[in-house]
């Protein structure tokens, strides 16, 4: 990353959900909800915040499959707005998220998003050529000013991502960097499921489900801190 990204990147966050398979059970099924074939899995809807320069996550959660990702990246924004100095931190979203709304939400904590698009998100947008390009966003009177970034990878697949950030000295390249920092999160839910074996519940009780799932991001965290200090040492 350049060096005049540091400002911007020493506090990059990212936001991911993902399902995490609980035990059958006839209590926790119709307390969580289902997802699968036939919705025959029992399931929770499972989100954390992450801090990428840091590998740690700041904040996660595990609620029932009625709630969406929009509204846990909500509860993920309050809890970060009463950290210190959080007013400008980058937060990088996945095109699940893209909504008028969030992006008020961001806004009023004076948060930078940087939110990839899809391309049914908006037929103005999907029009507009690679580069940088001001536009404005509008839902009835309301209206936002933001930058699209568009960029085609080595296969030709087209990315748009949109953000509230106006630095100008800031041009495609710098937003494709801080959009493929967010890769170390695509590893976690491995990590927990695979490795910590978030899903091996002690018990089918909702109480253990949220015990085991919250001691096992904890001992990631560790895990990841104690990683940190071993490479430092070495």
């Amino acid at each position: 990353m350049d060096s005049k990204n540091d400002s911007i990147v020493s506090r990059l966050r990212y936001l991911r959900g993902s399902k995490i398979q609980l035990p059958s059970d006839h209590k926790l099924r119709k307390l969580f909800g289902t997802s699968g074939c036939n919705d025959s899995a029992v399931t929770a809807q499972s989100s954390a915040l992450y801090d990428v320069l840091n590998e740690i996550v700041i904040d996660a959660r595990i609620y029932f499959m009625s709630k969406g990702e929009r509204e846990l990246a909500k509860k993920h924004l309050d809890f970060l707005s009463t950290m210190r100095s959080s007013a400008n931190d980058l937060i990088i979203f996945d095109r699940g998220y893209p909504a008028f709304k969030l992006f008020e939400y961001c806004i009023s904590y004076k948060f930078i998003l940087l939110m990839r698009l899809s391309r049914i998100f908006n037929t103005y947008i999907d029009k507009i050529s690679l580069g940088c390009h001001n536009f404005i966003l509008t839902q009835g009177i309301k209206s936002i000013k933001v930058r699209i970034i568009k960029f085609k990878l080595p296969k030709g697949e087209i990315k748009t991502l949109v953000t509230n950030l106006f630095d100008y000295s800031l041009g495609q390249k710098a937003f494709k960097q801080l959009y493929f920092r967010r890769w170390p999160i695509e590893t976690l839910y491995g990590k927990v499921k695979h490795q910590l074996e978030i899903e091996n519940f002690s018990s089918r009780t909702e109480e253990s489900i949220y015990q085991d799932y919250y001691i096992t991001i904890f001992v990631h965290n560790l895990i990841s801190i104690a990683s940190k200090k071993s490479q430092c040492i070495c």
